[in-house]
């Protein structure tokens, strides 16, 4: 399926309330689930969560961390720009936090799924509970995380949408936003390691 305007989620976040549609049929500053990791923006590219460094880098420099050491029969500075090692990132696989809030989730070079976070969270954070089956369809399993007798917060798992909805409880709102089928799976696995 050809991707559409009106299934961008950053400039049509009400698209999310069409229960039908799959993780899979959206897209995210242009890039859908299954795309090329390096589809992904490097302009609007903020921060990682593992940095990959380039070949032959053998330390980083806590600080200027943009530069790195080189070993090449002798030790040569070199200064390499952000957005290379968010690429590199990408490309190997991680966690790419893009302006304005647009999480990327890769292995392998692909895209295997995105979270919203922060700016493009604001649509959905005046969302009550109540309105999630109208808003969102059904839910297919609701997991609590308690923390020393203190409901903490719930994953709203949409299995045929491939969505999970995080929820604070203290809060009281959405805190993120998850679609892909590899979010689902990991849910999946973290679910059955809970239950030893």
């Amino acid at each position: 399926m050809k991707p559409t305007p009106e299934l961008e989620l950053s400039t049509h976040p009400e698209a999310l309330f069409t229960p039908g549609l799959k993780a899979t049929q959206f897209t995210l500053l242009g890039v859908r689930i299954g795309d090329p990791a390096s589809r992904i923006p490097l302009d609007t590219m903020k921060n990682a969560g593992t940095l990959h460094m380039p070949p032959g880098v053998v330390e980083s420099r806590g600080e200027r961390p943009t530069t790195f050491i080189f070993e090449d029969g002798r030790k040569v500075e070199r200064t390499f720009e952000q957005t290379l090692q968010l690429a590199l990132t990408a490309a190997e696989g991680g966690s790419v936090l893009c302006k304005p809030g647009a999480r990327f989730l890769t292995r392998r070079a692909i895209v295997e799924g995105f979270l919203l976070e922060e700016a493009l969270l604001r649509p959905y954070q005046s969302l009550r509970l109540e309105e999630f089956p109208l808003r969102f369809g059904k839910v297919s399993r609701i997991d609590e995380n308690w923390a020393m007798g203190d409901l903490m917060g719930s994953h709203y798992v949409y299995t045929p949408r491939q969505m999970i909805i995080y929820w604070n409880a203290d809060d009281q709102k959405i805190t993120e936003i998850g679609l892909g089928p590899a979010l689902i799976k990991h849910r999946n696995e973290f679910r059955r390691y809970e239950r030893r």
